[in-house]
């Protein structure tokens, strides 16, 4: 009788951890699967860009856009530039990097691919910054109630993406942290340069 009932606890505390392991790969494949939507917020920035122009034939939309993809295009030219053996390892991407371009594809990485800066990190930053410089260059931030929500809105944007590119193992803190910088750089010069 007790090795009867030894057999049963056995057995059901194995059961037990074969359907917390399920379960716990199931909310992991939703959070990549969640991070994947996340990663591909430029593409919806690109989009809804190019439709306000459509829309609205205000070029401004359809400048923002090539400056958008002009700062992409020089991301990937910073990637392939040729580090010195010191930096060579900062400039990798780490080991166990998958789905890391705009559509989120099932890519496999190897470590040596370059990943500093972060494209999607320059991307959603230009746009973030952009658009809270420009809500307070308008005087929008005395007329709005809501300005600390909008501004909070868009740094959790750039917060969320940090966190999707990170958890993916696309990119390295420092890669991330950088990729925020040169947005940054990129919002400020599409600001005093572009905007009349």
């Amino acid at each position: 009788m007790n090795k009867l009932l030894s057999v049963f606890i056995n057995s059901n505390i194995i059961n037990k951890n074969i359907i917390n392991k399920n379960i716990i790969n199931n909310i992991y494949n939703y959070i990549l699967l969640l991070l994947d939507y996340v990663s591909n917020i430029p593409l919806i920035i690109y989009g809804s860009y190019f439709y306000q122009f459509v829309i609205t034939h205000n070029f401004m939309y359809l400048y923002f856009c090539i400056y958008l993809f002009c700062c992409d295009i020089i991301v990937k030219c910073i990637k392939r530039l040729p580090y010195p053996n010191i930096l060579y390892k900062f400039t990798r991407r780490p080991n166990g990097a998958t789905k890391c371009d705009y559509l989120s594809r099932d890519t496999k990485y190897n470590s040596n691919s370059p990943g500093f800066p972060s494209g999607h990190m320059v991307s959603i930053t230009i746009f973030s910054m952009y658009k809270i410089i420009e809500h307070i260059w308008n005087h929008e931030v005395y007329e709005h109630k809501l300005i600390g929500s909008y501004i909070l809105f868009h740094i959790w944007l750039i917060f969320i993406m940090g966190i999707a590119r990170y958890y993916k193992k696309c990119h390295t803190l420092p890669q991330i942290i950088f990729g925020i910088l040169f947005g940054i750089i990129g919002s400020l010069y599409w600001f005093i340069y572009f905007i009349p």
